[in-house]
């Protein structure tokens, strides 16, 4: 998605795969230190989000941005302060230091200095806490008549609130509050789910990123000698836990709000001033959004020696275009004298926008199919979308990876039901002196969730007094090592 600051669609969220997990030997398995423990009572007295009676009215977006504009007024206040003591340069931000602590164990955090640092931001956390206790989130992106070019920067900071938050809870993880160590998890998963609120698919990604971290604390915080068992807090949470519905729908929509004249582009003949209106938009906009030529200055009513290459390049593409776009109009039932009064722009756009809407619903419709059943029809229909494109724009050049997007909703309720079965192993281990499950069909009361990458079952090996839980790569990405499961937990005494 480009929105200013991005690039094309299909290349940003193949990055945000390959950034987030990338390829070769595969991470080690994450060690986990559990204890026996049974399911609270009443059953569902823990809660991993926000209940809807502990919910007040009001937009949440409008204190998340007010925890964006305190963290970037900090951020600015600490460069000022730094060049004004001379610090020498690559000491390290704020920033990097979260990040350090965040791959800390709790054990080992620098207790003090992080207590310091939550404090100095603790106006921050506040506003976040608010927001995660309202009945709704709206970001108001939808009422905004750009396209690709909303800049939406502002949310992108929502990522280090949730490291924020993250770090919170895991301090109070290494300082023994358990309690209030699952509220803050609790905080930034409402976090999570209201930043992927939205019709675009890349805050879909951020409310993942954010995801990720509060799953990291959960890992965390099931070792911790006084945790409960949430394997029903973990049973209740949504699934999927972010819904992709809406940011489908928008980013299904994104080039008629991009091109508005397509909208209608079949509906009358275009007159010369349209036809050049249309054009001249192609030219601006074409260029950043289909990779294919600089953003002219001139107008094609008006055009310059300057731009000479760049008007060819349009009118170019119209003329190779134009024979095949009437044939194919023609012969799909349009009037042969109506399709030979419009202009060759308005013909190749008609043949163009049909062949994208095809390639659109082709690759789209497996977002409406589970991953399992959708992963392999979504993969051909990616590269019939983005290979041998027709004469005409190259609008299809601006689909987005479905199957990136697909996989990174997967992957996050797949974090979550490792860890439920893990809460269903301890569960187990309470009723049983301790011994853990000789396999996952023996947690009758406690039942385990299916992998959602596959359908199946995650692969269970009971390991002396501990299990070992795994599962390959989902479908499709099996090159990506960082999306398996490969957890070795003990069961302490």
């Amino acid at each position: 998605m480009i929105r200013r600051m991005f690039l094309p669609p299909a290349v940003v969220l193949l990055a945000i795969v390959a950034t987030a997990s990338a390829q070769g030997d595969a991470p080690p398995p994450r060690v986990a230190v559990v204890r026996p423990t049974p399911e609270p009572v009443p059953a569902l007295r823990l809660s991993l989000l926000p209940r809807s009676s502990e919910l007040v009215p009001g937009n949440a977006a409008i204190f998340y941005h007010r925890a964006i504009e305190f963290l970037l007024s900090d951020t600015y206040r600490r460069q000022i302060r730094a060049l004004k003591v001379k610090e020498p340069p690559g000491g390290g931000s704020s920033e990097d230091q979260v990040m350090e602590w965040l791959a800390t164990p709790p054990s080992r955090l620098p207790r003090d200095a992080v207590r310091r640092f939550v404090d100095e931001h603790q106006r921050i956390l506040h506003e976040v806490e608010l927001g995660t206790r309202r009945d709704f989130c709206d970001w108001e992106f939808d009422r905004r008549e750009e396209g690709y070019e909303l800049n939406i920067e502002d949310v992108q900071e929502t990522r280090r609130l949730g490291r924020l938050v993250a770090l919170r809870a895991r301090f109070e993880i290494a300082e023994g509050r358990v309690d209030s160590a699952m509220d803050w998890i609790r905080t930034g998963l409402a976090l999570a789910r209201h930043v992927g609120e939205s019709r675009f698919y890349i805050q879909s990604m951020i409310a993942a990123a954010i995801c990720g971290e509060m799953t990291k604390a959960l890992e965390e915080l099931i070792q911790a000698p006084e945790c409960p068992n949430l394997y029903w807090a973990l049973a209740a949470l949504p699934r999927p836990f972010l819904d992709l519905t809406a940011a489908t729908e928008g980013e299904g929509l994104l080039l008629e709000r991009e091109f508005p004249r397509l909208r209608d582009v079949e509906g009358s003949v275009w007159s010369l001033e349209q036809a050049r209106a249309f054009g001249d938009e192609l030219e601006q906009k074409g260029g950043l959004l289909l990779n294919r030529w600089r953003s002219p200055k001139s107008t094609l009513a008006r055009p310059t020696f300057a731009d000479l290459a760049e008007h060819l390049a349009v009118a170019g593409l119209v003329a190779r275009a134009y024979p095949e776009a009437k044939r194919t109009l023609v012969a799909s039932g349009a009037p042969a004298e109506r399709v030979e009064s419009m202009p060759a722009v308005q013909v190749v756009a008609i043949h163009s926008y049909r062949a994208y809407r095809q390639k659109r619903d082709d690759l789209f419709k497996w977002m409406s199919v589970p991953y399992p059943q959708a992963h392999r029809g979504m993969s051909e229909a990616e590269k019939s979308a983005f290979a041998d494109p027709p004469l005409g724009f190259p609008f299809a050049a601006i689909l987005p990876s479905m199957q990136a997007v697909f996989v990174v909703q997967v992957r996050v309720d797949r974090q979550f039901a490792a860890i439920q079965t893990i809460e269903a192993v301890r569960c187990y281990a309470a009723s049983h002196d301790g011994a853990v499950p000789p396999n996952l069909e023996a947690l009758i009361e406690t039942p385990t969730p299916r992998d959602p990458a596959t359908g199946g079952s995650f692969t269970y090996a009971v390991d002396g007094a501990g299990f070992k839980l795994s599962a390959a790569p989902p479908p499709g990405m099996e090159n990506v090592s960082k999306y398996a499961v490969d957890y070795e937990v003990k069961l302490a005494r």
